[in-house]
């Protein structure tokens, strides 16, 4: 079983985190040269990275208006692939090969209000998919006997499942663990949520033995229409700005 994943989009994932960084450090010290009476406290800000079923890697930027409201905006980066996976769903004699391919990076936008004093949070809010894909094939790994007839891998063919989304927008609902920006300078938090996916599109793609399964591409989207709940449990370090 081999796992892949690119490295140019994490790459440029570490780049958003030391723009973001450098810019908010600037940004403290125009405002301090700028004003030297006394005046209202500043919303506190954090910056973060996180990782989860959002994403293998992320990064957002949170800003506490008060103690009990908050704004988040982040990236979120989730593009592998499994190839070669290797299983007979225990249950079969016949082993198969399996790749999976899952591409959803987005961008989302937050909106919190915290009680006990920020400890917990009602978050909501909506997510922009950049990609929001998920892609299976399924082929036999071994000679396979039909009517006594020994049939390589190949000549049975492959099965593939590919499952796109209408939309790319996705509303999010959620809870969230631990503050939003830490008391002391570094903190960690944790969210458990859902998005709300679109109605999704399916392609089927069968080869030689197994094709012919346009028609199941209805009946599919019409199982797959009630799983459009996408969990969500994230763990955020944030760095107290």
């Amino acid at each position: 079983m081999k796992f892949s994943t690119p490295t140019r989009n994490i790459k440029a994932l570490g780049l958003i985190f030391v723009i973001l960084f450098v810019s908010c450090k600037l940004t403290e010290a125009q405002e301090t040269r700028a004003f030297s009476y006394p005046k209202a406290a500043k919303p506190e800000k954090s910056l973060a990275l996180n990782t989860g079923t959002k994403g293998i890697a992320g990064v957002d930027l949170g800003l506490a208006i008060n103690s009990n409201f908050g704004l988040r905006i982040g990236f979120n980066y989730l593009d592998f692939k499994i190839s070669d996976y290797e299983t007979n769903f225990n249950r079969f004699s016949t082993y198969a090969n399996i790749d999976l391919t899952v591409k959803q990076s987005n961008l989302e936008f937050l909106a919190e209000y915290a009680f006990n004093d920020g400890k917990f949070r009602i978050v909501t809010g909506f997510a922009y998919f950049f990609d929001n894909m998920l892609r299976g094939k399924v082929q036999l790994r071994d000679y396979f006997t039909l009517n006594d007839i020994d049939l390589t891998p190949e000549e049975i063919g492959y099965f593939q499942l590919t499952t796109d989304f209408s939309s790319r927008i996705s509303p999010y609902f959620g809870i969230a663990f631990g503050k939003l920006v830490p008391d002391s300078r570094v903190g960690m938090s944790f969210d458990l949520g859902t998005y709300y996916k679109a109605k999704p599109l399916v392609e089927i793609d069968a080869t030689n033995v197994i094709r012919n399964n346009d028609l199941n591409e209805d009946v599919l989207e019409r199982n797959i229409t009630q799983y459009r709940w996408w969990p969500v449990l994230s763990f955020r370090l944030a760095y107290k700005i």
